[in-house]
């Protein structure tokens, strides 16, 4: 009788000791994944700055250099550990939008070539059908300003309020650059811009507190309004990779000179 109860005792035993050294093997087994796991979230972070630093410095070579250029073994730059490039985009589209603006802030859009290192227009614009596009929430004042130094203005509301006492009224937006939901549009006559318009001068004009767009589309391409730099970096040890894109526009006119009262 006594041999079988210690017997029992001896089993218990030794099912508490199994059960503790589970608990320690996967109390050790759990830290030791959390501080490898750790150590790698660490190391990804650091490549991932290391990858953005090595994308910019190739982005503003490329815009010094006004060409491509390429990251790694042999390239124009190097930087140990990490492959990538940077595009100077030369591409000329139908369509363009301008970053988002603030109440009475305007944008310029070159219809003429222009060179950032002579400050010299070149060339002529396309004498075409401009299509304006913008929201509800704002009407616009349009400036098109020419080689001979002459301007000739539009005043646009949108469909749903008059904003601007005698203004043009838009109508609904149907062939707009894609990407923003634009619902108004107004189309500027070819003979309006002629083939000696060097500039398009479109400013908001509202009492909303809202950021908008305004975007331009024709059938033949515009001049470039400015410098487009992709550019990515690829970590060869992770495989992280970081991918941003500049675009630094073409001198942007101060609304002071074309200021309109209303």
């Amino acid at each position: 009788m006594k041999t079988e109860i210690n017997n029992q005792r001896s089993g218990q035993a030794l099912l508490i000791i199994i059960m503790l050294l589970a608990t320690v093997f996967t109390v050790v087994m759990a830290t030791s994944f959390r501080s490898t796991t750790e150590t790698q979230i660490t190391k990804l972070e650091e490549e991932s700055l290391k990858a953005l630093s090595a994308a910019e410095a190739a982005m503003n070579i490329a815009l010094k250099k006004k060409s491509s250029v390429s990251i790694g073994v042999g390239g124009d730059i190097s930087f140990p550990g990490f492959t990538g490039t940077a595009t100077f985009d030369n591409t000329k589209t139908n369509s363009f939008t301008s970053p988002l603006l603030q109440k009475d802030e305007q944008y310029t859009f070159y219809l003429s070539d222009y060179s950032i290192d002579t400050k010299l227009f070149s060339g002529s614009s396309t004498s075409q059908t401009i299509n304006v596009c913008f929201n509800s929430t704002h009407a616009l004042e349009l400036t098109l300003v020419k080689s001979d130094f002459t301007i000739r203005r539009h005043i646009v509301n949108p469909r749903s309020s008059a904003i601007i006492t005698n203004g043009s009224t838009a109508s609904a937006a149907s062939d707009c650059p894609s990407g923003t939901s634009f619902t108004e549009q107004y189309d500027i006559p070819a003979a309006d811009v002629g083939v000696n318009t060097r500039l398009l001068i479109a400013r908001i004009i509202t009492d909303s507190s809202t950021t908008a767009r305004v975007g331009i589309k024709a059938t033949d391409v515009f001049p470039l309004q400015g410098s487009t730099i992709p550019a990515s970096a690829t970590s060869t040890n992770t495989g992280v990779t970081k991918s941003l894109t500049l675009f630094q526009s073409y001198p942007q006119i101060p609304a002071e000179f074309f200021v309109t009262s209303f």
